[in-house]
């Protein structure tokens, strides 16, 4: 069972034992067989990507990311999803994904300052959190 862990500053979804183990165990296998047989062609990507495992480890990851506490256009944070239920986030994530429904959104654009450049600035692109945890490399 995956825990959740909302000190005020910054709210923190931990994925189970289980879950990392799993997603740990399966990028080994397929970074082994890539090394036995590079002609070979990964049937079950599809599969691994949207299993809610997966999804959880991308929470997690996600979750514990230092811009994790700023929404996107959607104004979608990590705490407002974890304030409600994360495993019903989770799954409609996942339905949308498979039902190939899901579209990424649109960038939230801000301007910051350039470190040590003063009244210079630089483009920022904010995801929404749905496309933090659907495009979220979840490796190690």
């Amino acid at each position: 069972m995956s825990t959740i862990s909302m000190p005020q500053e910054k709210a923190t979804y931990v994925a189970s034992k289980a879950d990392q183990h799993w997603l740990l165990s399966e990028q080994e296998k397929l970074y082994t067989r890539s090394w036995e047989d590079p002609q070979y062609t990964f049937r079950k990507l599809w599969g691994l990507i949207t299993d809610l495992r997966n999804l959880r480890c991308a929470l997690m990851r996600v979750s514990k990311n230092k811009g994790s506490c700023t929404a996107g256009v959607d104004r979608v944070t990590v705490r407002s999803i974890l304030a409600k239920e994360p495993e019903i986030y989770l799954e409609s994530v996942r339905d949308e994904v498979r039902q190939r429904t899901y579209r990424p959104s649109l960038a939230r654009r801000l301007l910051i300052p350039k470190p040590g450049k003063p009244g210079k600035f630089r483009h920022l692109g904010i995801p929404t959190m749905k496309d933090r945890s659907c495009a979220h490399p979840t490796s190690r």
